[in-house]
């Protein structure tokens, strides 16, 4: 843990002396000038239309209740309270508008995410385009079961639920919803994991799909992989935002790698 740690800390702080495209500047895409741009703005903001997602946080904050966690990613298994689980692993206000933008602008196809949670970010996609499906896989049987009570209480309709271990899903997945708009991957930190999913949504994506993979500063496996990623000959462009990074697919992007302050 010490050892993750200190490769976030390491990378944050490489990040910052190497990043430079805070609001835009510099960048002469008009596409990317814009999306940075957007990006910063929404995050000093809370729009009317993420009330149902910080509502529900508010509600796990509070929750003391404990509950057995499987952890695919690590292995581990144990108890833990409802809201630990809710402070460590759901997105922050931040990063939830950033996914929320990302999901209105990322093609017309459905949103797929891989490490539901509690829920938050789920609700900050659903939220961000009630026509868009979001489907969502979590493999905590206990976790997903609170994050689907959220779902039905904030009547969402636009969420589809899958619980299990993703490698059983992404397959299938991948064939049911064929070019997506937004893929966020996340829940397992090992960098090997990251490629594998990465691969197998990659291999559908179309123009206007958007792959983020979030934690990249988690650990170094996490960091090559995020390298290798980037330069994948199906990837034509990215954005290295710190902790998430965001891959794209345009030809007329080709070539063009942005480190951005967030």
């Amino acid at each position: 843990m010490e050892v993750m740690r200190f490769n976030r800390i390491k990378r944050r702080a490489a990040h910052c002396l190497r990043a430079f495209n805070t609001f835009g500047y510099g960048v002469h895409s008009p596409f990317f000038f814009d999306l940075i741009n957007n990006l910063h703005r929404n995050k000093s903001k809370t729009p009317l239309v993420y009330n149902l997602a910080e509502s529900w946080r508010k509600e796990l904050l509070a929750d003391s209740r404990k509950i057995w966690v499987d952890d695919f990613g690590t292995g581990r298994s144990s108890y833990r309270r409802i809201c630990d689980i809710a402070s460590g692993s759901s997105v922050n206000r931040k990063y939830g508008l950033l996914l929320g933008y990302m999901a209105t602008i990322a093609g017309r196809g459905p949103v797929i995410e891989l490490g539901t949670s509690l829920g938050v970010c789920t609700m900050y996609l659903a939220e961000a385009n009630r026509k868009s499906k979001v489907v969502t896989v979590e493999g905590s049987v206990n976790i997903s079961q609170i994050a689907s009570s959220g779902f039905s209480k904030a009547g969402f309709e636009n969420i589809e639920m899958i619980t299990g271990d993703f490698d059983d899903h992404i397959g299938q997945i991948a064939e049911r919803y064929p070019s997506p708009g937004l893929v966020f991957i996340d829940g397992n930190h090992r960098g090997e994991a990251l490629l594998r999913y990465f691969d197998v949504f990659a291999a559908t994506v179309s123009q206007d799909s958007v792959i983020v993979a979030d934690d990249i500063d988690y650990s170094r496996s996490m960091s090559v992989a995020w390298s290798m990623m980037k330069k994948d000959p199906r990837v034509t462009s990215s954005i290295d935002l710190g902790r998430m990074g965001l891959l794209f697919f345009r030809d007329e992007f080709r070539s063009r790698d942005y480190r951005v302050f967030y």
